[in-house]
């Protein structure tokens, strides 16, 4: 990418600019607004090394699980502002994940085998940043291995786009569960667990438990701060589970429905948690535009309602959605399994 040039009309100090006005309490609406255009912009420019990057990741994950899926997805406006007010220093041209894939695997030693792939594959694009969550969880409970790539490529066509970031994600399905359960709390409760928001004690706590109980499972490092022993984790997580109600909370969802729509290209999901439903449109490649536009107005549509979630993804089949993006069906039988299984253990 030629030095400050953000790839398309807008300099990379234009997007920083943005990025300080959508980080600031004090942005007059017309300054969000014009902020919000540029991101659209900044974020529609990651496409291609998003889709480039996701077409590498889904080969080498076939070398390893041919059962594995992965999934594509460009950062919800709503995430992207609250990462810039959580990192006050972080500039919007450098934030890693505006553009993100993911691969999810049955068991952590698929999850380790594709990382070493990933690490040691020739590609031109250049690792350039790694984090180890399976090894060293963070403090909530998240586990998994998060790589980051700056895309590159020799076309007169494509190069304009050099530089840019592009987040990979490989999880387990226990972890992925997990994360899917965190989100799905996050809806129904209006909290804001995924991005560490204040508040919300015993379900911060009860999700670092459930971390380490997974990770005893998966033979894996506790998460910091919990109990040394599966005894003491299950313990405490039986008595969250019953503070919060747990399972009442989680096993009473019903699915959220909705009609899918048949083909390729990309996803525009609109969750409505209160209805339980679920809107999905599709989008040909050819009319990605048509699919960013339409995404961020309602991002800033339902700007002021949390309980509708919107995102715009990408998967080989409709078929797949409801298994990559569970959080979006609201979907956590999977970790309710898990906690079924480790309360209702005895040693």
């Amino acid at each position: 990418m030629t030095t400050g040039s953000a790839g398309a009309g807008y300099s990379r100090a234009q997007v920083d600019r943005a990025g300080e006005a959508l980080r600031s309490d004090s942005a007059t609406p017309v300054e969000r607004a014009r902020a919000r255009a540029i991101l659209g912009d900044w974020r529609a420019q990651h496409r291609l090394p998003l889709v480039s990057i996701r077409t590498l990741l889904y080969q080498r994950t076939r070398r390893v699980a041919a059962a594995a899926f992965v999934a594509q997805r460009l950062k919800r406006l709503p995430s992207v502002e609250a990462k810039l007010r959580r990192f006050r220093c972080m500039k919007l041209s450098r934030m890693q994940d505006i553009g993100g894939c993911r691969a999810v695997l049955s068991s952590t030693a698929e999850v380790e085998a594709l990382t070493r792939l990933c690490r040691k594959g020739k590609q031109a694009h250049r690792l350039s940043g790694e984090w180890d969550y399976l090894t060293k969880p963070k403090k909530d409970g998240y586990r998994g291995v998060h790589l980051v790539y700056r895309f590159h490529s020799e076309s007169p066509a494509r190069c304009v786009r050099n530089g840019l970031r592009i987040e990979i994600q490989i999880r387990s399905e226990l972890q992925h569960a997990w994360a899917t359960a965190v989100e799905t709390v996050d809806v129904l409760r209006e909290t804001r667990l995924k991005v560490g928001g204040p508040g919300n004690h015993d379900w911060k706590r009860f999700f670092a438990l459930m971390g380490s109980a997974h990770a005893f499972e998966e033979g894996l490092p506790e998460v910091p701060g919990t109990p040394p022993t599966l005894a003491e984790v299950r313990s405490e997580v039986g008595e969250l589970a019953k503070r919060l109600g747990a399972r009442h909370v989680l096993g009473g969802l019903v699915p959220a429905a909705g009609r899918l729509v048949r083909g390729k290209g990309w996803a525009l999901l609109r969750l409505d948690a209160n209805a339980r439903e679920i809107e999905v449109r599709r989008y040909t490649d050819k009319r990605f535009d048509r699919a960013q536009e339409d995404y961020l107005r309602l991002e800033e549509e339902y700007e002021k309602n949390p309980a509708v979630q919107v995102c715009l993804v990408s998967t080989a089949s409709i078929e797949g959605l409801r298994r990559e993006y569970p959080n979006y069906f609201l979907e956590v039988g999977r970790f309710l399994e898990s906690m079924r299984l480790l309360l209702d253990t005895t040693d």
